[in-house]
């Protein structure tokens, strides 16, 4: 997208209030108009945290952190959209799970992604959860966790949902930036593409990993792990 011309959408809902129509179409064009200059902005914003995040220029304050109560929060913040479509949000925290050595409003962010993708692509009526669990690795990790994922104790989160689930041969590209699964049923979802791309390279930052399983009609799992303090 060029921030430098204006769309043809965007031409056509200036030049009809620009026509001086019924108060009741201009203020139809002019929250239409607003929706994309939201949309132009956090494209924006999204490209600019993407580049500097692969720059390095990003300092992550680690500090051991209770990684439940992170969840917390993130739900928190996700219930009032969840409620919109009565879907059930629920933690499910695995006991004597140890603080995790990480940047609590990063992973927050974080988490916040992928339970608003979670709670989009789930129908009325769904659920999602999020796990946490103590994970040991070794030398040579089964899958589905990445083969070059580092050996050592990891807390592990997983984010579950009952939504419409991810096609097998777009599984492998959704950590893409720009990238969306199926354009012809997500046109209608919005998103800039990039979200995914920053929860990766913010794991990545981390020293863990994230990675999806899904299959299509029967909803996704993300999976994400950070450093035990």
């Amino acid at each position: 997208m060029s921030c430098g011309r204006r769309s043809p959408r965007s031409n056509y809902w200036i030049e009809t209030v620009q026509s001086e129509p019924p108060p009741d179409v201009s203020k139809r064009m002019l929250g239409q108009m607003s929706q994309e200059v939201d949309a132009v902005t956090q494209l924006v914003d999204e490209l600019h945290e993407l580049s500097q995040i692969e720059s390095g220029r990003v300092t992550l304050k680690l500090a051991p952190t209770t990684i439940e109560h992170v969840v917390e929060r993130a739900l928190e913040r996700i219930k009032p959209q969840a409620d919109r479509k009565r879907i059930q949000i629920a933690a499910q925290p695995q006991t004597k799970v140890p603080p995790a050595l990480v940047d609590a409003d990063r992973i927050g962010q974080v988490l916040l992604n992928l339970l608003h993708n979670a709670v989009k692509f789930t129908a009325d009526g769904g659920q999602v959860v999020v796990k946490t669990e103590l994970l040991t690795i070794d030398q040579s990790p089964a899958p589905p966790i990445p083969a070059d994922h580092a050996s050592g104790i990891w807390v592990q989160v997983s984010i579950s949902d009952t939504g419409i689930g991810i096609p097998s041969q777009e599984l492998a590209r959704i950590f893409e930036r720009f990238y969306k699964v199926d354009r012809a049923r997500t046109r209608n979802a919005g998103g800039t593409g990039l979200g995914l791309a920053i929860a990766k390279h913010l794991i990545e930052g981390h020293g863990g990993r994230l990675w999806a399983d899904s299959a299509e009609g029967r909803g996704s799992t993300f999976t994400f792990t950070l450093p035990a303090a």
